[in-house]
């Protein structure tokens, strides 16, 4: 079992006692009144309780919520986790997944043809406006008093609040960029209140203005627990991060582009970070130890002190304590299935049957045999190819009576050594049913990959840019290249960060979402078409158009 942080245990108490419900008519209140997660006896206890509300902020972004209750109604609990939904948004319709299992609630989302009233597009949308929600309640609640902190409380809750903001960031990125004209609204929207509708550039501008803030306070404080957390949490490296995700698709949301800026922030975070492990990049000796079981020594906020850096954003599950079919979990369980020795692969007792990979990302940014059995790139190490009995091709994308194409598995239930070898170590862990490997929702690769675009678009330093495309290329046991450019830069990305939810949002700022570039089954054409230009933008849920009085996007 891993050593979760505390902020963990008890967390779930305040909610659930409190019968705080996200269903979604509650959604058109952002933030929801704090006073619904205060106890009568705050003051007799306002560090312990102080903590264990933030740890409900913490808990919506690792699991489904308080002791497994989803905290959203109408759809399924494991489907609406974090980690879930912005895999979902990202991928689902893109190039790189499809979800096979047909149903109302997904409608038919896995083909890009999206609609107002699918329960999935509610579900999705709903997580993150929720999260946003509990991050300004914890705010609220602090900066109104109903914690009754002492002075010697105040510099605790002040770090909560920046934590607070960065994660609601996180939150802000995935609906503003997926959804476009969303509700935005901080701690200062009164209780009560329905938060505007705001567009894309006006979300970017004011998260980044915020995260530029709380990053500069990080800097000229070095010794504030932000600048190094504890595991579980977030600070410096995650709010950095997050500006590079951000700046790096500013023209994507209406803004200027901000390509100075990914280089500057990614910069600072790479000569923080790039310590230890593959040529003392930061980033582990093999690819695989990034999404083992014993995945969380090489965070950031780890407490193992590997000496490696590569998860930046981490987000911690357990077996025994924080379950939910989210993150490492789901992205073993929902490929494994299709054969009785199938999920032993990834040392797994379960499997859904539920996802299948396009044969357009397989082919297109992976080299392989003439007959597609192995590859020489050792992200595919834990695939199942046609080697294994699976099909390149996808004949369809639909049911899961057999596999309608690879399974593109990163994840695995087993523990690795921290060495060059990344052997598996002689002892593993169970093969059970909810598996409990963290989440690596922001990595050290994906910073290197995102300097290496940024310094490309400016026509900067493109030996700079070599450097970095060729770091995460020889990592994965392939030849470097020569020089870099933008074809070289879209393949390594597209080879390296597959199922990390990013992809989406990747293939608009290379205009190869809408048009241009087309794969299996996109738009519900086995070549692929063309999506129309409504598909920019996600719809607005029709329930928060009824409710909220929002506008919906064009199209829909």
């Amino acid at each position: 079992m891993k050593a979760i942080s505390k902020i963990f245990f008890g967390a779930g108490a305040l909610l659930a006692a409190a019968g705080f419900s996200a269903c979604t008519g509650d959604l058109d209140l952002l933030p929801t009144d704090p006073r619904s997660l205060t106890a009568a006896d705050f003051e007799k206890d306002p560090q312990n309780y102080m903590e264990q509300v933030m740890a409900d902020v913490y808990l919506n972004y690792s699991s489904v919520g308080p002791n497994m209750n989803s905290v959203i109604g109408g759809f399924d609990g494991g489907m609406c986790s974090f980690s879930r939904v912005a895999i979902q948004l990202e991928c689902f319709a893109s190039d790189e997944m499809a979800w096979t299992i047909a149903g109302a609630e997904w409608g038919n989302f896995r083909y890009g043809q999206m609609a107002a009233n699918m329960p999935a597009i509610l579900g999705t949308y709903s997580r993150l406006v929720v999260n946003v929600s509990l991050c300004n309640d914890f705010i609220q609640t602090v900066n109104n008093g109903y914690f009754k902190l002492t002075e010697e409380l105040q510099p605790q809750a002040d770090e909560f609040i920046r934590q607070a903001q960065i994660l609601r960031a996180g939150a802000f990125f995935y609906l503003m960029d997926c959804f476009g004209n969303v509700p935005y609204g901080h701690e200062e929207i009164a209780i009560g209140s329905t938060a505007p509708q705001c567009d894309a550039k006006t979300v970017y501008e004011g998260e980044t203005a915020l995260l530029e803030e709380i990053v500069a306070y990080y800097k000229a404080n070095p010794s504030s627990p932000g600048v190094r957390p504890t595991y579980g949490y977030v600070g410096l490296d995650v709010a950095e991060a997050l500006l590079v995700k951000y700046y790096l698709n500013a023209v994507s949301y209406g803004a200027p582009a901000a390509y100075d800026k990914v280089i500057d922030h990614s910069e600072a975070i790479i000569s923080r970070l790039a310590k230890g492990g593959f040529r003392n990049s930061g980033l582990c000796y093999k690819y695989w130890q990034v999404f083992g079981h014993n995945n969380d020594q090489y965070a950031v906020c780890s407490q193992n002190n590997s000496g490696i850096n590569e998860i930046i954003w981490d987000q911690v599950s357990d077996e025994t304590y924080l379950q939910g079919w989210t993150g490492g979990a789901f992205l073993v369980n929902a490929w494994a299935g299709f054969d009785g020795g199938e999920a032993s692969k990834w040392n797994a007792s379960n499997g859904w049957k539920c996802m299948a990979a396009r044969s357009t990302f397989v082919t297109t940014y992976f080299d392989w045999d003439a007959n597609y059995t192995v590859s020489p790139d050792e992200r595919t190490a834990l695939w199942c190819t046609t080697k294994d009995g699976f099909p390149v091709e996808n004949e369809n994308i639909t049911g899961n009576a057999e596999p309608h194409g690879f399974m593109t598995v990163k994840y695995s239930n087993f523990d690795f050594e921290n060495d060059a070898t990344g052997a598996k170590c002689a002892t593993q862990p169970d093969a059970v049913d909810n598996l409990g490997i963290d989440y690596a929702a922001i990595r050290l690769a994906e910073i290197y990959l995102s300097a290496a675009e940024a310094y490309i678009q400016l026509g900067s330093n493109n030996d700079k840019a070599t450097e970095y495309v060729n770091l995460i290329r020889e990592r994965a046991g392939l030849d470097p290249y020569s020089a870099v450019s933008m074809p070289e830069l879209i393949r390594e990305r597209s080879a390296e960060l597959y199922n990390e939810g990013c992809r989406r949002t990747d293939l608009i700022r290379w205009n190869m979402w809408l048009s241009g570039y087309n794969w299996s089954w996109k738009n519900g054409v086995p070549q692929g078409a063309d999506y129309g230009p409504e598909m920019r933008w996600f719809p607005i849920p029709s329930q928060m158009i009824n409710q909220g009085g929002y506008k919906q996007n064009p199209g829909y």
